[in-house]
Parts: structure tokens; sequence; C-alpha cells
């Protein structure tokens, strides 16, 4: 990850952005996102929250989790909540949301003694935990309180309290 600061005349529009690559199995790249750091509402169409590569499509994030020497995987609605969740200790994916989600991803789940879906606290978050909780055998979702994420939660109450609400 890294913060666009000098970017080709092509792609000013990045500038100030995060980049998130994407990695394949082997760590090589797959495809980059970019999210807007600014402090607003940047769900508008002016400012979209994420902007990715034209054609590039949604796909999970963070699939080296995958192979993590644990019985647990998470399962987040967002990249940066993957990334905070697995440096808490609890290894993670991200699905960019609950249209991204498709059922055969389940498989990728399977020999995993624990699932954890964390859905945020609002109504496309639980609408995400739900289906993921339908699709994949033995999971739970593990909610938040209004307004959290993964990451906002550890941020207010660190990495042992979201251990603890997976227990």
């Amino acid at each position: 990850m890294g913060l666009v600061v000098d970017p080709a005349p092509e792609h000013e529009y990045m500038r100030g952005r995060l980049s998130i690559p994407s990695l394949v199995p082997r760590g090589g790249p797959m495809s980059c996102k970019f999210r807007c750091l600014r402090r607003h509402d940047c769900k508008t169409a002016d400012c979209p929250k994420y902007l990715g590569a034209e054609g590039a499509g949604a796909h999970p994030y963070n699939v080296l989790a995958l192979r993590a020497d644990s019985p647990v995987i998470g399962i987040t609605e967002g990249e940066l909540d993957a990334v905070i969740a697995t440096e808490a200790g609890i290894p993670s994916v991200a699905i960019p949301g609950v249209k991204a989600w498709r059922s055969h991803y389940a498989y990728m789940l399977e020999g995993f003694a624990r699932v954890l879906v964390f859905g945020d606290a609002d109504g496309a978050g639980k609408q995400f935990a739900e289906r993921l909780v339908e699709d994949i055998h033995g999971s739970r979702a593990i909610h938040f309180p209004d307004g959290h994420d993964v990451s906002s939660f550890v941020a207010e109450h660190g990495a042992d309290a979201l251990r603890e609400r997976c227990s």
C-alpha cells in the first residue's frame, strides 16, 4: 500500500489516494484499487470512495491469508478491514460488498475450523453477513456496535477486544 503522490498526468485524479494492490497467491500484483483519504462523505459521483482500473472487476482481497497457519479465517467487507483483522491476529480476506460475493467463493474457505464473517454495523454490512453465513457452512457472523466496522472497532477498543468478540 502507498500514497499516490506523483501520478502520471493521465492519473492525476488519483493524487492523494491510498493505493491498495491486490496480490495473487504467488505474491504478484493482480490489480489495484485507490481509496479516498479525505475526511468527507466520499460516496458521491464526483468523489467515489474507491476507484479501480477500468474493467478490473471485484474479487477477493488478501488471498494470501488463506495460506496462514490458522484454524480460523475472517471475511470482511473492505480491504482495510481485512488488513486490520489480520494484524490483530485473525487472518482475513475481504469481499468488496455483498454484490461482489459469489457462492463458489465458499470453497476457498473449506478446511478452516472457524469462519468469521465481519459485517459492518449498517444495513449493507448486515446483509453482507447474513448472505455469507447462509453460503458458508459453519460460519459465524461477528456484529459490531452502531457505526463500527473492524477498523474503527480496533481503533477504539484494541485488537484484544476484537479477538475477544470472536471467541
